[in-house]
């Protein structure tokens, strides 16, 4: 499996939030459990009305691939149209920011 130390994936954060729109949920880095490494990070994302655990990684069989996971609810969402589209905002953002991570493992 490919990992990224938390402080390059902060540092490529910092520059995908500097170079577009904000998402509306919150982005952080997070220690990553059960990586080889101490100082693995994992890209998780919150999504605007959808509570639903969702973070970005390097895909193990091509580590120039990111793979977006979102893990399952228990619960129903239920939305509005309003709520609807911030969370297609977010997804789309989600989206850009999977490209950006894929273009910065490839580039370095």
């Amino acid at each position: 499996m490919t990992y990224r130390s938390i402080s390059t994936l902060e540092s490529w954060l910092g520059e995908f939030r500097r170079g577009g729109p904000a998402l509306v949920g919150r982005v952080r880095v997070i220690p990553q459990d059960g990586a080889e490494r101490a100082d693995a990070g994992l890209v998780v994302v919150d999504l605007a009305n959808a509570p639903t655990v969702t973070y970005l990684q390097p895909d193990a069989a091509d580590p120039g691939r990111w793979i977006v996971t979102m893990e399952s609810r228990e619960d129903v969402v239920t939305v509005d149209a309003g709520q609807l589209r911030i969370l297609a905002a977010d997804l789309e953002a989600v989206s850009r920011l999977c490209v950006f991570l894929e273009q910065k493992s490839l580039t370095g």
